[in-house]
């Protein structure tokens, strides 16, 4: 599938180094609203969100389709936009890109579209600031910064995956995307050159291959929180 940019909709929990949520949160937690993810601190758990202006809602399953609610609290609730000790649910638009997820490590079954966000977020602690931020085009990177907002020059940044490439991500599973459509012309030119010392006179002929890269169609691929 060819990866695709598109905006929408976040549930993001904020949580802030004052307990009234005042100043600038130090670590965010973005998800992409109605998007099957595993719950990253416990094996075997899912969960999606939906958020609207009042309420936050985090459904549990045991599967990674999100078919299957889980038995203890399959579903969970959260008021948006209010503190409490320093923690804050609030709802907003957010930046990803589409990709095909697959359950086999050929890319061979598919399971459905994957929404993977592409914009910075906190991920520091309440006395050092840091944040992250991925990039999609033919090759995913991910850059790690010493602020909170991806300001400055990235303290490190990774190649993650990059196109036509089948590559596991948290969940068990894959996800692959087709490169840039481009078209390659192949030519050969002819070089005739001598230095003397009088200049550019006659000479031996020099004849190479160049390859001109014609850029037809171009797609760029916002992670999840990555989820990688």
């Amino acid at each position: 599938m060819l990866a695709m940019a598109a905006a929408g909709s976040l549930s993001v929990r904020s949580l802030y180094s004052a307990e009234d949520c005042s100043g600038t949160p130090y670590l965010e937690e973005k998800n992409i609203q109605d998007t099957c993810m595993q719950w990253p601190w416990e094996d075997g758990l899912y969960v999606t969100y939906t958020c609207n202006s009042t309420t936050a809602v985090s459904n549990w399953y045991t599967d990674a389709a999100c078919t299957t609610y889980r038995d203890n609290g399959p579903i969970t609730y959260e008021d948006v936009g209010v503190c409490g000790d320093g923690v804050k649910r609030t709802c907003g638009d957010g930046t990803f890109f589409v990709v095909a997820q697959y359950s086999d490590s050929a890319c061979t079954t598919k399971q459905m579209d994957r929404n993977m966000l592409v914009e910075c977020w906190a991920s520091g602690t309440a006395t050092t600031p840091a944040s992250q931020k991925s990039s999609f085009g033919d090759i995913l990177t991910h850059s790690t910064y010493s602020t909170s907002d991806c300001t400055g020059d990235a303290t490190e940044t990774m190649e993650v995956a990059s196109c036509g490439n089948c590559t596991s991500v948290s969940g068990g599973v894959y996800v692959m995307w087709d490169c840039t459509t481009s078209t390659t012309v192949t030519s050969t030119m002819s070089l005739t050159v001598t230095v003397t010392s009088t200049g550019l006179t006659s000479g031996t002929s020099l004849t190479s291959p160049m390859k001109l890269h014609l850029l037809t169609g171009m797609v760029g691929f916002v992670f999840l929180v990555l989820n990688f």
